[in-house]
């Protein structure tokens, strides 16, 4: 206790005590009339009548209230306790679908929703159960219920669109992705779904200004911004290029590789487009300008496609032109071993695949050893422990979606499993599902 208040617990019993010794010394009386009737009482005495008023009154007036809010009160205490039980319903909910026990965790969510009146957590949990259960019915009724509620609306949104997307009706979960952008712009997946959607649906100039005012807005940086504008205008070229449409391709095509020169595909389909003209020359000059950055099997099996027409020996050539930049890479000396292999030459592709293998022991590498081995009548006892090392030799990369796992031999904007909008990477599968391919020099695509 403060000083401050010790101060004033003295002077408060002082005056109480002052006020008490007046009282006794000088008692006094109180008289009341009201015509003909008189009452006379010491001053001590009106007090205590008094005060026993306005206890009484207290008293009265705090029955009242108590009576008044005891519905009150009692509805509340139902309700908290309802809550309890629903959250409780929720949380053994919650464990049961972890555990994939569907059935008890649909009947704990059903009471969950009936003891807190469909909210919006029990309205979640349910459409998420369904969603596992793989009825998009409920998925859907459960979901469209939550977009009253402020509070889930956003997520209620993005669900549908999810929801839409794997039936692949792609309107309406453009319509939904539209409504999330609205709610939340500044949201990443928002945009790179919206770019997305409006890309599958050739609506390239909405793209590009999802991508420009997501860029604008620091959503995405610089490099991402560059990455979908590159992509957004490699599908557009590509649709023009399967229509054969050689020069609306093209120009597409050039604007991508001009925003992202390191963009293997686009390099790839823009080479393509330039030898389909006949001038292959040109494309050659863009597989170069690619492998600078991103040196990759692809760029080297496009560079035999568009030049097939040429001897083994003259290919060789352009490709150590192709590779020159970067000799060091892995990726360069395989280019250029398997070149020489085709070539005849070797002791050139002996060389430059001992070179590779120092570096990464991969299935490749092993694949294009045995078959120098085979052509070499000096080294043909070889090509047996080549392959044998080849299967456990590190798997060769391929392009592996970073959402679901799923692994294509090609690259594409949307990964044919879960639908997800660039998420390939070039990378190496691991050893359990590696692919050993039965040729070195695969089909271009």
């Amino acid at each position: 206790m403060s000083v401050a208040r010790i101060v004033l617990w003295v002077l408060a019993l002082t005056g109480i005590g002052w006020f008490a010794a007046t009282l006794a010394d000088h008692p006094g009386r109180v008289v009341l009339e009201w015509e003909s009737t008189r009452m006379e009482m010491s001053v001590v005495l009106m007090l205590l009548i008094g005060f026993a008023l306005v206890a009484t009154l207290i008293g009265i007036f705090r029955t009242f209230i108590w009576v008044v809010t005891t519905p009150k009160r009692w509805s509340s205490a139902i309700s908290d306790k309802k809550q309890e039980q629903g959250l409780q319903a929720l949380t053994e909910a919650f464990a049961a679908m972890a555990l994939s026990d569907y059935v008890f965790a649909r009947k704990q969510t059903e009471k969950a929703q009936k003891l807190l009146d469909n909210s919006p957590l029990s309205l979640l949990f349910s459409a998420q159960l369904a969603r596992l259960e793989g009825d998009e019915g409920k998925t859907r009724k459960y979901l469209e219920q939550m977009l009253s509620n402020p509070q889930t609306e956003f997520v209620a949104t993005r669900g549908l669109v999810e929801t839409y997307r794997r039936r692949e009706d792609w309107r309406k979960a453009t319509e939904q992705a539209e409504k999330a952008y609205t709610l939340r712009p500044k949201d990443k997946w928002v945009a790179t779904t919206l770019i997305d959607l409006y890309s599958r649906q050739k609506r390239w100039q909405e793209a590009l200004q999802v991508a420009e005012k997501s860029y604008k807005k620091s959503v995405v940086n610089a490099s991402e911004y560059r990455r979908y504008w590159a992509i957004i205008h490699f599908e557009h070229g590509r649709k023009l290029v399967e229509a054969k449409e050689w020069q609306n391709a093209k120009t597409f095509l050039q604007q991508a590789h001009k925003k992202c020169p390191e963009f293997v595909p686009v390099s790839v389909l823009l080479a393509k487009t330039h030898h389909a003209e006949g001038k292959a020359e040109q494309g050659f000059k863009v597989l170069q300008q690619t492998w600078k950055l991103s040196p990759h099997p692809d760029l080297a099996t496009t560079l035999h496609l568009i030049f097939a027409d040429e001897v083994a020996t003259k290919r060789l050539k352009r490709v150590e032109k192709l590779v020159s930049s970067c000799m060091e890479h892995p990726e360069s000396q395989i280019a250029l071993g398997e070149a020489a292999l085709l070539a005849n030459e070797l002791s050139q592709a002996r060389h430059l695949l001992q070179l590779a293998y120092a570096q990464e022991e991969s299935v490749r590498v092993c694949r294009l050893m045995a078959e120098l081995c085979q052509r070499d009548a000096s080294s043909s006892g070889d090509a047996t422990t080549w392959l044998m090392k080849a299967s456990s030799a590190k798997s060769d990369p391929v392009w592996i979606c970073q959402n679901c796992g799923n692994s294509e031999i090609h690259w594409d904007s949307h990964c044919s499993q879960c639908s997800s909008f660039d998420s390939f990477q070039w990378e190496a599968k691991t050893a359990s599902y590696a692919v050993v391919t039965t040729s070195a020099f695969p089909e271009a695509a």
